[in-house]
């Protein structure tokens, strides 16, 4: 191989390599994470805390319901996304207001929340800032499209586990009428 052809592969593969270093992919742990928080209805992770109590059963005091009940959603976030954070920034990530902002709103609004596409937009220093593009459907079947801007913050010694998920733009979402 002569040396200019040498020179070129070189400049392709530096090329390529500083590609790879802005980190379009994103990783699992933070795409099943985005997907929890987000689409909706999601009854295991957003269940409607209305209390059933049969014939026969003891009504339980308010506390106690609560506590059960409290109980039972840090469970279910926990089986759904705990094993994609670091050590111990679960228990963080469990008391973020984004965690429920989402589930909740859409409740509230009657709203259906699909995630259509997550693409990464940039990525330094274990931080990546991704795009959420989700489809908004309300009761009466009107359809919206918005583009969210969140920023994923990851462990230094595992790259892909999560430390913290923050919402940045919400592109109108929490406007909804």
């Amino acid at each position: 191989m002569g040396i200019k052809k040498q020179g070129i592969v070189i400049f392709c593969i530096a090329i390529l390599s500083g590609c790879t270093g802005n980190q379009q992919v994103i990783s699992e742990p933070a795409s099943q994470i985005l997907h929890a928080i987000m689409e909706c209805p999601n009854d295991e992770l957003f269940p409607d805390h209305f209390p059933y109590i049969g014939i026969g059963d003891t009504e339980k005091t308010e506390s106690e319901q609560k506590i059960t009940n409290e109980d039972q959603e840090k469970s279910a976030w926990e089986a759904a996304v705990g094993d994609c954070f670091a050590g111990d920034m679960f228990t963080s990530f469990y008391e973020q207001w984004e965690r429920t902002a989402y589930l909740g709103y859409a409740y509230a609004m009657d709203l259906q929340i699909e995630v259509v596409e997550i693409s990464g937009l940039d990525y330094k220093n274990e931080i990546q800032h991704v795009l959420v593009k989700m489809d908004v459907t309300d009761s009466e079947g009107n359809e919206s499209v918005y583009n969210q801007e969140w920023r994923i913050f990851y462990d230094q010694d595992c790259t892909s586990l999560v430390q913290k998920v923050e919402l940045l733009d919400d592109d109108g979402f929490f406007s909804y009428e």
